[in-house]
């Protein structure tokens, strides 16, 4: 009884001290995939909800749509990077120092069948941004039919 108590105890002790070398050695095994934690940072919100973070100063608005787009109309005070083109990803890096700043990035294209919006959150979060990336479900169109603030024409 002695022999399987101790082997317990020892087979315990291992598995953690285990456990907490692989969490702190740069080769270690991953317990959930890379890709599963930055695309649990990337977050849907309504146009609403981007709102009340833009009222509250609290987020930079980035449209991922293209220059010419984004050069007719776009959410007041936003951002332009394109997320198409090769330097796409490029443009998006730069935004990761903004992860100590008490400023949270909205992303929004052209609504829910772009996909623009989404993968320029993508490239944010592998440029090295460790926060929540937002991404208006709605995008500018319903931003603009909710009445909120947009900039048209040249900017």
């Amino acid at each position: 009884m002695r022999l399987l108590k101790d082997t317990v105890i020892i087979l315990v002790v291992a598995g953690a001290a285990g456990l907490v070398i692989n969490l702190f050695h740069p080769d270690g095994y991953l317990l959930v995939s890379k890709a599963s934690l930055s695309e649990r940072r990337i977050v849907e919100i309504s146009a609403a909800e981007a709102k009340i973070k833009r009222d509250a100063g609290a987020a930079v608005f980035i449209d991922a749509r293209e220059r010419d787009e984004y050069d007719c109309s776009r959410v007041a005070g936003a951002v332009s990077i394109p997320a198409s083109g090769a330097d796409a990803a490029k443009k998006a890096r730069p935004w990761a120092r903004y992860a100590d700043r008490p400023v949270e990035i909205v992303v929004y294209c052209e609504g829910p069948s772009c996909g623009a919006a989404g993968a320029l959150a993508k490239l944010i979060v592998a440029g090295g941004y460790k926060r929540t990336v937002y991404v208006m479900r709605e995008g500018l169109p319903g931003w603009d039919e909710a009445g909120y603030p947009v900039e048209r024409g040249e900017k």
